[in-house]
């Protein structure tokens, strides 16, 4: 009985152990660092090429055959800057008083990569992505009217809200969906990706960048992101790349890549508006599925083509694409400003989106590290930021974005510059166009897995005759007042 009591005791003993260990470890996985955040998996046969350090479209290596993968990643980032421009200061008159922003700011913000990738035993590749972002608060258009289509006001960009506390800001935040997609591949048939994602434009890109202009500090500040979004924009509004940017991948669509074929592969994407994460109860003036309704910027059954080249050669890795896309215009539905008469005024009327837009970059494997060269070129009917519908009269866009990154071990030093050139303000239309220049240089070390600190400075200047870039001001007699505006940026980013 006692041997019994004993044995008893110790083996309650074990459960009980057992028990608190695993609840003392419940929602935790021990794991090697894979890397960082993976919003862009496609699993695509031949898909990274080699010398392209940064070409991961996941963070993680495929699963086996008959196996399922769960991630959660993330990252967490934090900067401060200072930042001075035009539009730092603003005068708006005797009675409305002068106002100045603070040249001194930090930021942060926090993304979060829940995804699945899986293989079944018959080779099919395939998962789902999400990715989702902090929503900032407290940012409002405040700076003075505007003319807009057809005479409507608008109000300038870039002021800050009042906040009565801290507290009130961070309350108000919440997140949202930035990516939500499916996918599945085979080396037969090559990956089709279907939901809220990106388009050729970045799946094309080795880099998974615009080509040359991402030096893994997770900013790449001509390409979008903190300097231009934490400060007064109205200076530092140069056109975004098209690679990789909310008006690119925001709308749900079907995107196909096909196998590759001695380095070649060839690619589709169809989606049929801008936005069909919304319905409408019966077709009318501000539902945004019509085809025929009362905002002529809007379009609609997107669709684009092309082709791409990888190729390894010794130490050097070679990547070449190109596609056109087009997409359909709304039409406007005011029969005043169709035909003409007193309602009638410059900028109410747009073409069809159509564009060209190729890319090209070679990395190098030297003994001293990974030099990369690159360079995007965009030209066709847009208008500025991408995928804007250019005035019916207005000019074609020419986009030039060329880079150059070195990366030896865990550092990462990169130039980028932009040259845009578009109509500008509709309502300037034949009388003058857009001319905007950016230039960024940044560097990035890695202090340990998941890790990073990194250094960015951004410069950028806009131009257009009869525009002011501080109040947003188009009408007759504007007179024209040039944005620009420099940004130092030092920051963390931690990822898993």
């Amino acid at each position: 009985m006692r041997k019994l009591l004993l044995a008893s005791a110790a083996m309650l003993g074990a459960v009980s152990a057992g028990a608190q260990a695993q609840q003392a470890t419940q929602g935790q996985v021990a794991a090697p660092f894979f890397s960082g955040p993976a919003a862009q998996n496609v699993y695509n046969s031949g898909q990274a090429l080699a010398g392209y350090e940064g070409a991961k479209f996941s963070a993680q290596t495929a699963p086996t055959p008959g196996t399922m993968v769960v991630r959660f990643n993330g990252r967490v980032q934090n900067w401060m800057q200072a930042t001075a421009s035009t539009n730092n200061s603003v005068a708006t008159g005797a009675a409305g008083g002068n106002f100045k922003t603070n040249a001194f700011s930090m930021g942060s913000y926090i993304r979060l990569y829940p995804g699945v990738d899986a293989m079944a035993t018959n080779g099919l590749r395939y998962g789902a992505t999400v990715e989702l972002r902090q929503q900032f608060t407290g940012i409002v258009s405040s700076a003075g009217a505007a003319t807009g289509i057809g005479g409507a006001t608008t109000t300038a960009p870039g002021l800050s809200a009042a906040v009565g506390s801290t507290s009130t800001a961070t309350a108000g935040q919440t997140m949202f969906v930035n990516k939500a997609f499916a996918y599945f591949a085979h080396d037969n048939f090559g990956v089709f990706r279907v939901g809220q994602a990106t388009g050729l434009a970045h799946l094309f890109d080795p880099s998974g960048y615009a080509s040359a202009s991402g030096w893994d500090g997770g900013f790449g500040a001509v390409n979008g992101a903190g300097p231009l979004g934490f400060a007064a924009t109205g200076a530092f509004a140069v056109p975004y790349t098209l690679t990789d940017q909310a008006t690119e991948y925001s709308n749900p669509k079907i995107v196909y890549l096909s196998p590759q074929f001695m380095g070649f592969d060839v690619g589709f994407q169809f989606a049929p508006g801008m936005n069909q994460n919304v319905g409408c109860v019966a077709a009318n003036n501000v539902c945004a599925t019509t085809t025929t309704g009362s905002d002529p910027t809007r379009w609609y059954n997107q669709f684009a083509v092309g082709a791409r080249y990888q190729g390894s050669f010794g130490p050097v890795a070679l990547s070449l694409s190109g596609f056109w896309e087009h997409a359909s215009k709304e039409q406007f539905n005011t029969a005043a400003i169709n035909h003409g008469g007193a309602a009638r005024v410059l900028g109410t009327r747009y073409d069809d989106l159509d564009f060209i837009f190729v890319q090209g970059s070679l990395a190098y494997t030297s003994p001293v590290g990974l030099f990369t060269i690159g360079a995007t070129y965009l030209t066709g009917d847009t208008n500025g930021g991408p995928l804007a519908l250019k005035p019916t009269g207005g000019v074609k866009e020419h986009q030039i974005v060329g880079g150059v990154t070195y990366k030896n071990g865990p550092l990462s030093l990169g130039v980028q510059v932009n040259k845009t050139m578009s109509q500008g303000a509709a309502q300037l239309t034949g009388i003058s166009q857009r001319n905007e220049f950016a230039i960024a240089a940044g560097g990035n070390y890695v202090l340990a897995p998941g890790l990073n600190i990194f250094a960015e400075y951004v410069y950028a200047q806009r131009h257009q005759g009869g525009f002011n870039f501080v109040t947003a001001a188009s009408a007759a007699g504007t007179a024209t007042r040039d944005g620009k505006g420099q940004a130092l940026v030092l920051g963390t980013s931690m990822s898993w």
